[in-house]
Parts: C-alpha cells; structure tokens; sequence
C-alpha cells in the first residue's frame, strides 16, 4: 500500500478513475431522480412520451413560441399612445412548421378554431389547455418524430431514461463508493514521495492564487453548462450531451485539485507559510520594524543628542541656569499678581514651596554621597549608595563612587591572590629543588666512603643519574614556563594534520599507558584534519597533556581522544578517570606549580598544564579544563 501511495503513476490512474466514477454517479443521480418523480417511470409502467414531464416542458416552451409575436405586440401598444399604431385590431399568432415535429390547435375565445395544423399521425401532448390573451390552444407530437427536429432530442432523452429506469439506483451508488475510495487514496498520497512528504508543483504555489485559479475554472464550465447547454434547448442533443458532461468534469477536476491541495499542505505542515496572507503580514511587519528601527533611530538620536548636550553642560553652568528659570519665572507671576490680583500671588507661594523642597531633597542626595565618601575614606569598599530617586547628575556620581569602590575591592582581592601564589611558588621551588639537591649531597657523601667498583656504589650512581634528571627537568621546565609566558618563544604557523599527530602521540605513549595499565581510545573522523599550528609546540602541548595521564589516571581505566568540529573551531579533547580526588577548581589547576596530587609524591614541577595553556595562546588556539567529579577532561580548541 505504501508504494502505492508514494507512485505517481497510481496518483495519476486514481485521479482519472475518480473524475469518471464521479460523473457516473452524477449522471445516475439526476437519472433516478427524474425517475423517482416521474409517475410513468415505474417498473411496469409503459412509454409514453406524451404524457412525461419532458413533453410538458417542449409543449409549453412551444406554445410560448405560438403566442410570443401577440406579446412582443402588446409590448408595443403599450409604450404608443392609441392613434399611431396601425393595425391595432389585428391579433398576430406564430403558427409552427408541422415538420417541427410539434403541432397545435387554437381557438379564440368562442371556441371556435383559428389553427389546426396537426397531421396524420399526431398525439396529443399532456399539457392541458393553455390560455393566452383570450386564446386557448393544445399541443400534439407529429408521429412518426423526425431525426432534425428539435423534438428529437426530447424523445431521445426519454427513452434513455426510461430504459435505463432500472440502473440508475445500483449503478449510482456503486460509481459513489468507488469514488469515495479513490478520494480517499488521493487525499492519503497528496504530497507524499518515496523520500517522505516533499511538496512541489502546484503545491507550492501561493494558496489563495491556487485555490482562486481553481474557482474561476469551476465558474468557466459553469458558464458552458449554462450557456451552451441552456442556448442549445435539446436542439441538439449531442451538443447538450457535450457541454454538460464537459462543465461537470472541469468543475470536478476543479474541486478535486483544490482538495489534494489542501490535504498536502496540511501534511507537509505550517501550510500558512505559502499563502498571500502570510507573505503580506510578514513583509508588512517587516516594514512596521524597519520604518520603527528607523524612527527610533532619530527619536533616540534627537534624545542621545539632547541628553549628551545636557550633559556636556557643567554643573556650574546647570545650577545657574535652573536659579536663572526660576528668577525669571518668579519676575513672571509677581507682575502677573501686581496686574490681575491676588490669585498669581498664591501660585507665586506654592511654586517657591516646590523650589524649598527641591532644594531640602537635592541636600539630603548629596548628604548620602558624603555619607559614602566618608565610609570608603574609612576603608568600607563594600559600601553601597541607594540611588533611588536621584537625579541624574548625582546618580552618576553616586554610581562612580561604588564602581571605585568595587574596583578596589577587586584590585586588593588580586593582589592577595598574588601574594598567596608567590608564597606558594616560593614554597613549591624550594621544596622542589630542595629534594633532588639533597638527595645528590647525601650519596656524594656515601660515594665517597665506598670503592667505586662496589654495587652499592652503582645503586648511589643511579640515584644521583635519576635525581639530577629530574632537576634538569625542573630547570627546563620553569625556562620554557617564563619563555611562554613572556612570549618570546617563536612560532612557526604550518598546516598540520592534527588527526595524523594525536595517532602518532598515542603509538609514542603506547608503551607508558600499558604499563600505567590504561588502555588508549582514539575517535577519529576519516581524513584529513588541518589546522594551521606549530607542530614542535604542538608536539609538546601533547606530551604534557598525555604524561599528566600517564601520572594521575586511575589504572584499569581508559584514555579518550575525540576530534570535533563545533561553530568552525577544531576540538580536541582528553578525558580519563583522576586516580586522586580533584577537591580544586580546574582554573587552579593550570596555576604554576599545581599538581594533581597534594602530596607531591610523583614527580614532575607542577608546570605541565600552565606551559600547555601558554603555548596554546602563542599558536592562537586556546586549552580548556572541566573537572566532573573524577573525571578529568582536557580540550584543545584552534579556530
């Protein structure tokens, strides 16, 4: 069934199945309706034309014919006054070709006949006595009817109704149901595509301009079933046949285009986004914000202009000019109450009251500013200054003065923190270099009291060989710890496969992690992995990375090494399980002369990570600690 819905083929063979089934249904709907109110279509019923609905209608249809030129001549009389027409006597009557097919009898009023134009052969025709202008006529059917003449066709439609009496009903529901059937597999399949539901076509097109285009068809063929099929009155009946099956098949075709449509809109979902309405809302709101960016702009280019202005003011100049406005404003309603009464006098008192406490609120805002100043002088830099309702001036000030006040906090906070790590670096090098010098003195002295051909003496050597080495590295590593700090290393930018480097670093560090029994895994995209570095200071980036691994993780446990892409930089990153508790932040961690373990019982200077984070920096790139319990991740970043 799903290959079905996703086939065009199948789309396209129920489209056309389901406009034929529906005309079918429609047809036989108008046929048993026909039936159904016509008395003499019953099962046993025999034909009689003369006496269906179909004659009736012909029959008057004709017998307007008969008395129309008497009409159109009372039309006339009554727009004429009496004397100007001539004949106005004389009643005019249009008496049908007997080879129409139809004929009548008319008598005037007496009774008396004027026309007879019946023929050997002719029936009366069901339709009772008409009654015109004092005339009364009847119709009759000329037998046998003739092949070209308009009543034909009315004979002919007859007898297939009348024969078809029978089909009309199980035909017609059969043709319903499958039709049914087949809109609702076309509503099921509309939009929908082996690849999932993907609209295209008209499917795409503006909703409103679809579904109005479908409209103005339906009332195109509308208009042939009217016109054509009204205009050709059974005359023909292959004509009428035509505009009528035509005009019900192109409205069809309309309705069901329109729902398929609608049904793969809905499905595809936010089907608004393709319509008239939605595109003229957006566009229009983004018109509303442009123009409201635009008159912002100048508003609040006016306003910054008019406040920079004011504040470009100086105080001085400020004070001066509020004392100057209320002088001047005072001058005002005192010549006001001299001229027109005491009434100014009373809004003098009242604006010189709000002048008093303006001046009584300004004084208690620059009371708290001296109250601040007066706390921080005495060393409080926590102190805060409310600055609720005040004025800007003083806001700004008061504002100045707790930023002082933080700025300090800050700078004493720093310089503590940097008196705490010189002690430390103080303590870490002297213990440092304290132990391995201490170790050398010690087996100097044992040297000297044993042959040197005496094991022991091999055993002292080996200590003073490993001793010294790692006071070599101590001493490297705080040259190349100030180099990059200082920056005075160079750096040689290349391209580097940094996939093809983190593989070789692992064969390098093979051997140290089995026997730290850590087991390496690499997750390393295919291909190349370029990134512009230098490869030696990259090279020792690693190195410290890995050998910090290879000291602190917990045995039995693995070493991940992922690469990424993230927001166009190139990550790489190093995570394993701490075989000590992590209890400081990771910041610290890449503080010089930080170790992992408190104890200091490994070796190494507590410089690995701080040398790492320095050398990243030269080469433009960036290194990243995040502590998670044990877990210990490292991220290389480079843009």
């Amino acid at each position: 069934m799903k290959k079905l819905l996703d086939s065009y083929g199948a789309r396209v063979l129920a489209f056309l199945l389901c406009c034929l089934f529906a005309m079918t249904a429609i047809a036989c709907a108008a046929g048993f309706a026909y039936v159904y109110y016509e008395p003499g279509m019953d099962a046993d019923s025999p034909r009689n034309f003369a006496g269906s609905e179909l004659a009736d209608n012909y029959a008057r249809e004709q017998l307007w014919y008969v008395f129309s030129p008497m009409y159109h001549r009372n039309e006339y009389l009554s727009q004429t006054s009496p004397g100007d027409a001539a004949d106005e006597s004389e009643d005019v009557l249009y008496f049908p070709d007997p080879d129409s097919g139809f004929s009548c009898v008319i008598r005037d009023g007496k009774g008396k006949i004027v026309e007879d134009t019946r023929i050997d052969g002719s029936q009366k025709i069901d339709v009772g006595v008409y009654e015109m202008y004092g005339y009364s006529a009847e119709a009759y059917i000329n037998l046998p009817v003739g092949r070209n003449t308009e009543l034909y066709g009315y004979v002919t439609l007859y007898d297939l109704l009348y024969n078809g009496r029978n089909l009309f009903l199980p035909v017609g529901l059969a043709a319903g149901l499958l039709t049914l059937l087949l809109f609702i597999f076309l509503m099921a399949a509309a939009g929908r595509t082996p690849e999932g539901v993907k609209l295209g076509g008209f499917h795409r097109w503006p909703l409103e301009l679809y579904l109005g285009g479908l409209v103005m068809i339906a009332v195109f063929f509308a208009w042939i079933i009217a016109e054509i099929g009204y205009r050709s009155v059974m005359r023909e009946l292959l004509l009428y046949g035509t505009a009528l099956t035509v005009g019900i098949l192109g409205i069809g075709v309309a309705v069901l285009l329109g729902c398929m449509t609608l049904a793969a809109r809905f499905r595809g979902g936010k089907w608004w986004r393709n319509t008239v309405v939605f595109f003229c809302l957006t566009w229009g709101w983004r018109i509303v914000k442009w123009c409201w960016s635009i008159l912002r702009r100048i508003c609040g280019g006016a306003w910054k202009g008019a406040v920079s202005l004011a504040r470009a003011i100086p105080l001085t100049w400020k004070a001066i000019l509020a004392y100057g406005g209320f002088v001047l404003l005072n001058f005002i309603l005192a010549i006001n109450g001299i001229w027109n009464g005491e009434g100014w006098f009373v809004l003098l008192f009242l604006i010189d009251a709000a002048a008093l406490l303006a001046v009584i609120w300004v004084a208690m805002q620059l009371k708290k500013l001296q109250a601040a100043g007066r706390a921080m002088a005495a060393g409080d830099l926590s102190y805060a200054v409310d600055t609720k309702r005040m004025l800007p001036v003083l806001r700004e000030h008061a504002e100045n003065l707790s930023a002082v006040s933080l700025g300090m906090t800050k700078a004493v906070n720093e310089r503590m923190k940097s008196e705490r790590f010189k002690t430390e670096l103080i303590t870490n090098v002297s213990h440092d270099l304290k132990t391995p010098l201490t170790s050398i003195v010690s087996y100097v002295d044992l040297l000297k009291s044993c042959s040197i051909e005496d094991p022991q003496a091999r055993e002292y050597i080996d200590v003073l060989d490993r001793q010294s080495q790692r006071l070599k590295k101590l001493t490297t590593d705080l040259v190349d710890a100030s180099k990059a700090s200082s920056g005075v290393l160079n750096v040689n930018m290349e391209t580097v496969d940094l996939a093809e480097l983190v593989r070789q670093s692992s064969g390098e560090f093979a051997e140290r992690f089995a026997l730290a029994q850590l087991e390496s895994v690499l997750n390393l995209p295919e291909g190349e992995w370029v990134i512009r570095a230098d490869g030696r200071l990259l090279w020792r980036v690693l190195d410290n990375l890995l050998t910090n691994v290879v000291k602190y993780a917990l045995p039995g446990t693995r070493v991940y090494m992922d690469l990424s892409r993230q927001e166009g930089k190139t990550i790489l990153s190093l995570k394993n399980i701490s075989r000590e508790a992590l209890n400081i932040p990771a910041e610290e961690l890449m503080e010089r002369f930080v170790r992992g373990d408190a104890s200091r019982s490994t070796d190494g200077s507590g410089l690995g990570l701080s040398i790492a984070r320095s050398l990243m920096e030269l080469m433009g790139g960036q290194l990243r600690l995040t502590l998670d319990g044990d877990l210990f991740k490292a991220e290389l970043i480079f843009p």
